[in-house]
């Protein structure tokens, strides 16, 4: 699967405010206490043409260096895309429930 967030501004937007969503949403797990170390993933499912895509935390950073950027775009079939890491270890597992 390719994309090319260029020639579809929709996607690239929608993959923008994903990566945003599943950032913040880290952030609040590990201000609540409900995470240790890099443990536990949260992902975020966005339609595209020709196979929908999926952000998810990248294996082994920290809660604390995470941000927006850092987040991995994969397909669902755990390919990544998009994003300087590999996903988290945990990508089939959700894409088993997208």
């Amino acid at each position: 699967m390719t994309f090319d967030l260029a020639a579809d501004p929709a996607l690239a937007a929608a993959i923008g405010v994903a990566r945003e969503q599943v950032s913040s949403l880290h952030a609040a797990l590990a201000a609540s206490g409900l995470v240790a170390w890099t443990a536990g993933n949260i992902s975020a499912r966005v339609p595209a043409d020709g196979g929908d895509l999926m952000v998810i935390k990248p294996s082994g950073v920290a809660y604390a260096d995470l941000t927006a950027e850092s987040m991995v775009v994969c397909g669902l079939d755990g390919t990544p895309l998009d994003g300087a890491y590999q996903p988290s270890s945990d990508t089939a597992a959700h894409a088993y429930v997208y």
